[in-house]
C-alpha cells in the first residue's frame, strides 16, 4: 500500500471539512477562513488554494488568460455552474458578460438546468466604460454577485470609438493618446471597484487572450496579455491556460489537455502548474485529471493497458472511470488526489525553526 494511503491526517482533515462543502477552509497558514469559489476544475482549485473544493477568495478580482481554444469560456461557465449548485451561493447573482458575442454553448445541456435558470446573459459590454458601469451598478444594488467578462480584448474605450469615427469621416484629426485610453481606463476601473467588490463579497473574473510578445524580453516571456500592468497589480490570481495534447476518437478531435499555470497567487503565495482534460461535449474532466495526478504521484500504478488502484481490481483506465462513476465513488478519488497534493506540498516545506512567534 502507498505511503500516502497510510497517512490519515490530511485525508481525515479533508473528510471532516467535507461535511460543510461550501464552507471549507484552507488547511494551511494562509489565514483565510471564508468561502472559497471553485475555479471550474478540481486540479486548478488545488493549484490556486491547496483546496480541491475551491480556488478563489470572496471579494476579489481574478484574471484568466489563455490561448485561443484553451478552454477559457468553458472553464468560466464550469465555475458558474459549480457556484450555482452550492447552497451557500444561493443569494448570488451570476453574470456572464459575453462581450465577444461568441457564446454558442448549450448551457442547459453542458452545464445543467440550475445554471441555465440562474445565469444572467442580458448584460453585454462594448467598451471599458460599459464594463465599468455594469460592475458599479451591480455593486450599488448591494447584492453579492459573480461577474465574468469574456473578454477584455473584445471591448474598446469610448475614445477609441470616437477616433474611429474621425478616421471614417477623413477629418484628419487624431484625438486622444493612441492606444493608451483602454489601459488607463482599466487601471481606473480596477482601482475604484476593488474595495467595493470586497464589501459585497463578490467576485469579478476577467478573461484575457494571450498575445505574442514581440518586444524586448520575448525570449523569456513569449506570451503577454493586453490591458496594461493594472490587471496584474489588482488581481488576486492570475491564471494562464495553454492547449496541450489533443484528444481524438476515430480521427476526430474531441477535446484537449489544458495546462494551467498560476503565475500570481495572493491566497497562498504559491505558483503551481496543473493539467486537466476538457471535452467539447462534456466539459472539464475532473475525474480523469485527478486519476492522472494519482498515477503521476505513484499512488496508483498504470501499465500500458491497466490501472492498479486501491478501490477496484486492476482494469483498463476507461473501464475504471466508468466503474467509479457507476458506483458514485468520484468524491473518494477527489479526496485521494487532495491528500496526494498535500503530501507533495508538505514534502517541500522548509523544516526550520519559526522566525516569529
Amino acid at each position: 500500500m502507498s505511503k500516502i494511503l497510510q497517512k490519515k491526517s490530511a485525508i481525515d482533515q479533508i473528510k471532516e471539512s467535507s461535511k460543510k462543502p461550501a464552507k471549507e477552509t484552507i488547511p494551511d497558514e494562509s489565514g483565510y477562513t471564508g468561502l472559497l469559489i471553485p475555479s471550474g476544475a478540481k486540479m486548478l482549485n488545488l493549484a490556486c488554494s491547496d483546496n480541491i473544493k475551491g480556488a478563489f477568495a470572496l471579494g476579489k478580482i481574478i484574471n484568466v488568460i489563455g490561448d485561443s481554444s484553451s478552454g477559457k469560456t468553458l472553464l468560466e461557465l464550469s465555475m458558474l455552474s459549480e457556484i450555482a449548485n452550492i447552497p451557500a451561493f444561493d443569494d448570488y447573482e451570476l453574470f456572464f458578460d459575453d462581450a465577444e458575442n461568441a457564446l454558442t454553448f448549450n448551457i442547459r445541456e453542458l452545464f445543467g438546468s440550475v445554471l441555465d435558470e440562474r445565469i444572467r446573459l442580458d448584460i453585454k459590454s462594448n467598451t471599458v466604460e460599459d464594463f465599468y458601469g455594469n460592475v458599479l451598478r451591480r455593486i450599488s444594488e448591494g447584492k453579492p454577485f459573480i461577474y465574468v467578462l469574456d473578454s477584455l480584448d473584445s471591448i474598446s474605450a469610448d475614445a477609441e470609438i470616437e477616433r474611429s469615427k474621425e478616421y471614417e469621416n477623413d477629418k484628419g484629426k487624431k484625438s486622444g493618446s493612441f492606444k493608451t485610453e483602454k489601459p488607463r481606463m482599466v487601471s481606473e476601473l480596477l482601482r475604484v471597484i476593488k474595495g467595493k467588490i470586497n464589501d459585497t463579497k463578490s467576485l469579478v473574473s476577467i478573461v484575457s487572450q494571450t498575445r505574442d510578445n514581440l518586444g524586448f524580453g520575448a525570449i523569456f516571456t513569449p506570451k503577454v496579455r493586453s490591458g496594461g500592468k493594472a490587471l496584474k497589480f489588482y488581481c488576486s490570481h492570475e491564471v494562464w491556460l495553454a492547449v496541450g495534447k489533443k484528444k481524438k476518437k476515430s480521427d476526430l478531435e474531441i477535446g484537449a489537455d489544458v495546462m494551467g499555470k498560476v503565475s500570481k497567487n495572493k491566497l497562498t503565495g504559491k505558483k503551481r502548474e496543473v493539467t486537466f482534460p476538457i471535452y467539447y461535449d462534456y466539459g472539464v474532466d475532473d475525474l480523469a485529471s485527478c486519476i492522472d495526478f494519482l498515477i503521476e504521484r505513484k499512488v496508483w500504478a498504470k501499465t500500458s493497458r491497466k490501472v492498479t488502484s486501491n478501490m477496484f481490481e486492476e482494469m483498463p483506465l476507461p473501464k475504471l472511470i466508468d466503474t467509479i462513476e457507476e458506483k458514485n465513488k468520484e468524491q473518494e478519488v477527489f479526496d485521494l488526489a487532495a491528500e496526494a497534493w498535500w503530501e507533495r506540498e508538505n514534502s517541500v516545506k522548509l523544516k526550520r525553526k519559526k522566525k516569529f512567534t
